[in-house]
């Protein structure tokens, strides 16, 4: 299937609220192009290069409404079955299909609810069993 969009660019830090939830992601700043400028904020189904090898993962495209929000749009992406420290690496992030689009939360539980709700989509989506996430929220 070809990707709805393609970019490369380096792994930033974020706020490290993933991480805390089980779902670690990798953040990059949306390259600044038309394609990009027309792409609907929300959550896709997604394939990240890292370092030669290729993840399946689900991607978050917009601005963060429910943690306060930036300024420009980002990407941040868990990657099914990668653990480490990519910030500086170079990746290469396709979006395959969208899922569904960005909105802002009432609270952090409602968000997390979703986050789940989008990873077990795209385990689906990309034909894996879910994965065991510990629920981190409670």
């Amino acid at each position: 299937m070809p990707p709805i969009y393609e970019f490369t660019a380096p792994v930033i830090k974020g706020n490290g609220l993933g991480h805390s939830f089980g779902t670690p992601t990798l953040n990059q700043t949306l390259p600044d192009d038309e394609a990009a400028a027309a792409l609907t904020y929300g959550v896709y189904f997604s394939r990240c290069e890292l370092d030669g090898t290729d993840y399946p993962a689900v991607s978050n495209v917009g601005v963060k409404p429910t943690i306060n929000g930036i300024p420009s749009p980002a990407v941040e992406s868990f990657l099914f079955g990668y653990s480490g420290d990519a910030y500086g690496r170079v990746v290469r992030t396709s979006l395959l299909e969208f899922r569904r689009p960005e909105k802002k939360f009432p609270d952090r539980e409602s968000l997390f609810s979703a986050i789940s709700k989008d990873v077990d989509a795209a385990a689906e989506f990309f034909g894996m069993e879910n994965i065991s996430r510990e629920d981190k929220t409670k």
